[in-house]
């Protein structure tokens, strides 16, 4: 996933347009952010049999899953629309 990524941005990154450019630095980030938001629901549910729940963590997590989600809905089709005509 984020290997690939990173093998398409050197294949191609002198010929790229400053919006390809951008568009691929932003799925590199969402692949990044998409293996943060696995690995911190991993570590809530460990802190979460604890004695106290994370009440704000877990709020936190799909705050920022739901920002994730709608920057994909968002950021994909406008890409396809004005960078890759």
């Amino acid at each position: 996933m984020i290997v690939d990524v990173l093998a398409e941005i050197r294949a191609g990154w002198g010929d790229a347009t400053t919006g390809e450019r951008l568009h691929a630095l932003w799925y590199l980030a969402n692949d990044v952010l998409a293996l943060a938001l696995v690995a911190s629901v991993i570590a809530l549910f460990l802190v979460s049999a604890g004695p106290r729940f994370p009440t704000d963590g877990w709020l936190a997590v799909v705050a920022v899953a739901v920002l994730w989600l709608v920057s994909i809905v968002v950021v994909d089709p406008v890409a396809d629309r004005f960078v890759y005509d």
